[in-house]
């Protein structure tokens, strides 16, 4: 009688399962703290590669891999985790954005990084977006996020013309819009307004009540910057504008690469308006309530009232 048949073989299989289990109970509470494996899949339009990410060992990772040949694949290493500020924890990186642009061209950009600065300074938005080819060659970094701070004048005070200038230099966050129509050479992004924190007025004080402690420099308030739209090519990383408004909202655009309506969000308002640009405009924003009729034309705001 051989061991496969023994009443010994059941003994034996029962503790090297229980072995077994010990090992990967750890592993599982290990697992319930895991990142996702995978969050983000991407298959290739002529459908012979699928992109995927993987977060192992304290880094995020691209994986390519053939379609037909699973066994060949090439893992492209992103970012390690990040750190988090009074915590010897880190912040696990995940991807926001992976896609194919080309059958043999791939666009991916983790999630944005932000660098506390010492007093006085901003914080620092760190906004990487890579690209590469299916057999990983050509891979590199098309931008960093350095490369859509705006440098905004601070207003002089009324009868200091002879100051010289202050400039102050305001990072901003940006978002990947996508691909445009028809090109296969440029991903589109976004910058978001940012208002520009200006140093306080030397010699000027608020009028001080009866709280000697509020007495303090008045700071000059500025406009917020630009909403700006770029294309960057995916292939050697040159950023070329393409459209830039200042109405305070989140816009969507067409297929043309256009800002056709926005969800404007004033910062002084409690209503939220729909607003479009249509034909004859002029390039001014009109409420999508003054192109509509009917019951559900005042569904284009939103206030307090019908919130």
């Amino acid at each position: 009688m051989t061991l496969l048949n023994s009443p010994f073989a059941a003994l034996a299989g029962l503790v090297l399962a229980t072995v077994s289990l010990a090992a990967s109970l750890e592993e599982r509470a290990a697992g319930l703290y895991r990142p996702f494996q995978g969050e983000m899949v991407a298959l290739s339009p002529d459908g012979k590669y699928v992109a995927y990410s993987r977060h192992a060992r304290g880094e995020l990772a691209v994986i390519i891999m053939p379609v037909d040949n699973p066994v060949s694949r090439m893992t492209i290493t992103v970012a390690e985790d990040r750190r988090v500020s009074f915590s010897k924890e880190k912040e696990a990186v995940r991807l926001r954005f992976l896609r194919w642009i080309t059958p043999t061209r791939l666009v991916f950009a983790p999630t944005e990084e932000l660098i506390s600065m010492p007093a006085g300074q901003r914080v620092k938005v760190i906004s990487r977006i890579f690209a590469a080819d299916a057999d990983g060659r050509n891979a590199r970094k098309l931008v960093d996020g350095s490369e859509f701070t705006v440098s905004t004048q601070v207003p002089l005070p009324p009868g200091d013309e002879d100051t010289p200038p202050t400039f102050i230099d305001t990072p901003r966050h940006i978002n990947v819009i996508g691909f445009p129509a028809g090109d296969a050479q440029h991903v589109l992004v976004e910058a978001l307004a940012a208002r520009p924190e200006a140093p306080a007025a030397t010699g000027e004080i608020d009028p001080a009540p009866a709280d000697p402690l509020a007495r303090a420099p008045r700071v000059q308030r500025m406009e917020p910057t630009p909403t700006s739209l770029y294309k960057i090519n995916v292939f050697t990383g040159k950023v070329s504008q393409v459209d830039e408004d200042t109405y305070p909202g989140r816009y969507l655009y067409d297929w043309q690469s256009r800002p056709r309506i926005v969800y404007g969000q004033p910062e002084y308002s409690s209503e939220r308006k729909f607003l479009q640009k249509p034909p004859g405009s002029k390039g001014r924003w009109q409420p999508l309530d003054q192109k509509s009729s009917g019951p559900g034309a005042t569904g284009f705001t939103i206030s307090p009232a019908n919130f």
